[in-house]
């Protein structure tokens, strides 16, 4: 009887030491998962922040981009308008040496004019 009452006080013993082990691995094991949320917070947080600053460099490189774009139809333009400036006082030079050369003539014929009446 008494080595019954012994088994049974070492098969309590047993099960509390057993029952202890589980709940000190439970609570390690619950304690490496909140250390994981943590670290995966951590990293989501990080990636967060990555994700925001290449939505900014990006928003950065677009507003550029479109900068340079404008810019470079602006110098279109200017380079049209010069070109059509520059035709146009081609234009005007011609027609100024046209108008020169007829008046030239002009003149020439009326001093020639004007010397044969004088002669005659």
């Amino acid at each position: 009887m008494e080595r019954e009452i012994q088994q049974t006080e070492k098969s309590k013993q047993h099960r509390i030491k057993a029952e202890t082990y589980r709940l000190r691995a439970q609570e390690q094991l619950e304690a490496t998962l909140r250390e994981k949320d943590l670290q995966i917070a951590a990293l989501r947080a990080e990636v967060d922040k990555v994700e925001k600053e290449y939505q900014l460099f990006m928003a950065k490189e677009r507003a550029e981009q479109e900068r340079k774009e404008a810019t470079l139809e602006t110098y279109a333009k200017e380079k049209e308008e010069l070109n059509h400036s520059f035709k146009t006082f081609l234009e005007v030079n011609s027609q100024k040496q046209k108008a020169g050369m007829v008046l030239s003539a002009s003149s020439f014929l009326i001093m020639v004019i004007v010397l044969l009446t004088t002669l005659l």
